[in-house]
This record gives C-alpha cells, structure tokens and sequence, in this order.
C-alpha cells in the first residue's frame, strides 16, 4: 500500500486558516471551523456528517455548509 491509503493527523499550532491557505484549493476544503479534508478521501454525506473512506466521519459546520455543497455540486 501506498502513501496515498494512509490518514495523517497533523496537530499544530498554527492557526487552520494560515494552513487552509497553503493547501491546494482543489484538493482540500475546509468543512469545520476544526476540519479541513482532503476531498478525495470522502466517501459519503449524511445528515451533517462526513464519511472518509476510511469509515471515519467529521461533522460538517454550519459555516461551512454553503461552500460545502456548492463545491459538490459542481461535480
């Protein structure tokens, strides 16, 4: 297996929005004001939950929600 089937979890102590910034814009997306997500590692969205591939979830932010399904939306 590959990098590409592992999940990392950086702690850091820079804010998420410096982070979210230096991220690819079309490969990440940021759905909490504690999450981004790479968006090729979602599998599912339910009911305010977002299901990665990897069976874990993360809750979808009502701040976020709006960008959230404009960005599916256009797939």
């Amino acid at each position: 297996s590959g990098p590409d089937n592992h999940f990392a979890i950086s702690l850091t102590h820079f804010r998420l929005k410096n982070m979210e910034t230096s991220l690819q814009q079309d490969l990440f997306l940021r759905v909490h004001r504690s999450y981004i997500v790479n968006i090729k590692r979602i599998s599912s969205y339910t009911k305010g939950r977002i299901f990665l591939d990897n069976g874990e979830y993360i809750p979808l932010g009502e701040n976020y929600k709006e960008r959230f399904f404009e960005y599916f939306n256009k797939l």
